[in-house]
């Protein structure tokens, strides 16, 4: 008896934690600003701060993609006297 309550009370709080991993998440603010900061060309230490918001952040990560695609199919970074 007392293990088929412990088993009713395991079922009741898996049922819980399931229903609270089923709600959506809360959307972020894409005109909210984030700031990174990125290692500076030509020092090991000094680092610059970079801010743009939500929506700037994922239009510099697709040129990028985009970039290195190009470069990828190009092979533009194939070393001289290659086949």
């Amino acid at each position: 008896m007392r293990g088929l309550k412990t088993m009713a009370a395991l079922a009741a709080l898996g049922m819980g934690t399931a229903a609270i991993a089923q709600t959506p998440a809360a959307q972020p603010d894409p005109e909210k600003k984030i700031c990174r900061k990125t290692l500076e060309t030509g020092s090991l230490v000094k680092k610059k701060r970079q801010c743009f918001t939500r929506t700037e952040w994922a239009r510099i990560a697709e040129a990028a993609r985009t970039n290195l695609q190009y470069i990828q199919d190009n092979q533009m970074g194939r070393p001289a006297g290659g086949p």
